[in-house]
């Protein structure tokens, strides 16, 4: 019976070290995939700023009447 528990305290050791192991891999593999999907998805939000034409106005942000409404009209370029 002694025999029997030393095997299986063995084999439970044994699983115990692989299970870490694997974790700590299955952490780090999961950690660089969503730093990859971060940078992935950080690449679609870039903004690329161009210059206007010297030919165009900024127009600010107003109010303007349409149909007897007050309607408000976000600030643009007019070229």
């Amino acid at each position: 019976m002694i025999r029997v528990t030393i095997a299986r305290q063995r084999a439970m050791r044994i699983a115990r070290l692989f299970c870490t192991e694997v974790m700590k891999l299955m952490k780090r593999t999961i950690a660089a995939l969503i730093l990859g999907l971060s940078l992935f998805a950080g690449a679609c939000t870039t903004a690329v700023v161009v210059r206007p034409v010297r030919a165009a106005v900024w127009v600010p942000a107003h109010y303007e009447y349409f149909a007897f409404h007050r309607v408000w009209v976000a600030a643009h370029w007019r070229y």
